[in-house]
């Protein structure tokens, strides 16, 4: 039951990340540059935290930070985003009591994406306005992230039969 979990968690997330590159991708106003940080790419660490463990959580968006790398032309960034979102929501989520601890957690990581930016606009010696983009479009993606998960942990209970503390002090 755990690999058919870890599997579909894996393929919802490349799936989503393909159609939001897609989606990107074609629209005017979304810069190039911009695409690694719309991605969900903390969406296999808060699923896998929850669902099944840390140790879990942190290999599953590890292995899914590399396969978006490889399937986005070696963006070696979402490696890079994949290795710090998973931190954030390892370490922000240890117990889940509420369902506000998502937001929390997804604020970590947007902040671990706003380190990233200011990393790589110092590294790359990128103007402000760019710094700023990324940033915004960083915190947002990871509480759009954080969103999908609320509605996504009801549907892996039911089907795979889990219970979660969520679902605990639901009753």
């Amino acid at each position: 039951r755990a690999l058919s979990m870890t599997a579909l968690i894996a393929a919802i997330t490349l799936l989503l990340s393909t159609g939001v590159r897609a989606f990107a991708s074609h629209t005017p106003f979304i810069d190039s540059h911009l695409i690694p940080y719309c991605l969900p790419i903390a969406l296999p660490s808060f699923l896998g935290a929850v669902l099944m463990g840390p140790h879990t959580a942190f290999f599953l968006s590890l292995w899914c930070g590399f396969a978006l790398a490889i399937a986005f032309e070696n963006m070696l960034i979402l490696v890079l985003l994949g290795v710090l979102s998973s931190m954030a929501v390892v370490f922000s989520l240890r117990q889940v009591h509420k369902r506000s601890a998502f937001f929390k957690s997804a604020l970590a990581v947007g902040g671990g994406e706003i380190l990233v930016a200011i990393s790589l606009a110092a590294f790359f010696q990128r103007p402000p306005s760019i710094l700023l983009a990324e940033a915004g479009v960083g915190v947002v993606s990871a509480q759009a992230t954080g969103l999908l998960v609320l509605f996504l942990i009801p549907l892996f209970e039911s089907i795979f039969r889990v219970t979660t503390d969520i679902r605990l002090l639901e009753y």
